[in-house]
C-alpha cells in the first residue's frame, strides 16, 4: 500500500509520490457547470434535467443545451468513454469505435459562468475562459475516473514533514509538493531574516 511511484530530491528535501487510498470526490469543493453523463451501466452523473431519450443525436441535444430556450450554456464540451477492463475518459473520440463513444457533455450556462468567474457581463474572453476551465475540470475527472490519484509525502534527513493527498496526476502532485516546499524554505528564511536583526 505504500508503494512508492515516483520520488524526487528538490531543495534538499525527498518527495515522494504515493498511490492515494480513501479517494475523495474531486469537485467536492464546487466546480463551474455541470456534467450531463448519459450511461446506463455506470454510475456516471446527468446534473441536468435533460433526457438523451428527447433527442436524436448527441448534436441536437448540444443545440438545446447552446441554446437560449435550453439551458444557455455557451460553454458545451463533448465527453467522450473508452471501457474495456476500466473506463478512461477523453475530450476527443477515441480511436477505437467498437469500446468507445460520447458520455455527454460539461457544460456552463451563462448564469454559472457570472457566479463562478464573479462577473455581470458574459462576453467572449469570460467564455472562453470558463471553456478553459471546464475542459480541466473533464481531465481532472478522466484522471480521478482512471486512478490517477496520489499523495505526496515530503521528508527531510530521512525524517517525515507533512503529507498531503488527493492530486489528480504526478505532475499536479509534484507541483502541489514544490509549492509547499518553497513555503517552509520562505518560511524559515523570513525567520532567519527577523533573527538575524
Amino acid at each position: 500500500m505504500d508503494d512508492i511511484i515516483e520520488s524526487c530530491e528538490y531543495r534538499g528535501y525527498t518527495i515522494e509520490v504515493r498511490q492515494a487510498y480513501d479517494v475523495q470526490d474531486p469537485f467536492e469543493g464546487g466546480k463551474l457547470g455541470r456534467f450531463a453523463f448519459f450511461d446506463r451501466t455506470r454510475a456516471y452523473e446527468n446534473e441536468t434535467d435533460l433526457s438523451s431519450d428527447d433527442f436524436d443525436s448527441w448534436e441536437e441535444m448540444q443545440e438545446h443545451i447552446e441554446s437560449k430556450r435550453g439551458l444557455d450554456a455557451p460553454v458545451c464540451v463533448p465527453v467522450y468513454i473508452y471501457r474495456h477492463s476500466g473506463d478512461a475518459l477523453s475530450l476527443t473520440p477515441f480511436s477505437c469505435t467498437w469500446d468507445s463513444g460520447q458520455l455527454g457533455f460539461a457544460l456552463a450556462s451563462r448564469q454559472e459562468i457570472r457566479d463562478w468567474l464573479d462577473c455581470k457581463y458574459v462576453r467572449q474572453d469570460k467564455i472562453e475562459r470558463a471553456d478553459e476551465i471546464v475542459r480541466a475540470q473533464v481531465e481532472t475527472l478522466a484522471k480521478h475516473v482512471s486512478g490517477e490519484v496520489y499523495d505526496w509525502h515530503i521528508h527531510k534527513d530521512g525524517e517525515p514533514v507533512e503529507v498531503v493527498g488527493q492530486f489528480c496526476g504526478i505532475e499536479e502532485t509534484l507541483k502541489n509538493a514544490r509549492l509547499y516546499i518553497n513555503g517552509i524554505l520562505k518560511s524559515t528564511l523570513s525567520k532567519s531574516e527577523l533573527m538575524a536583526e
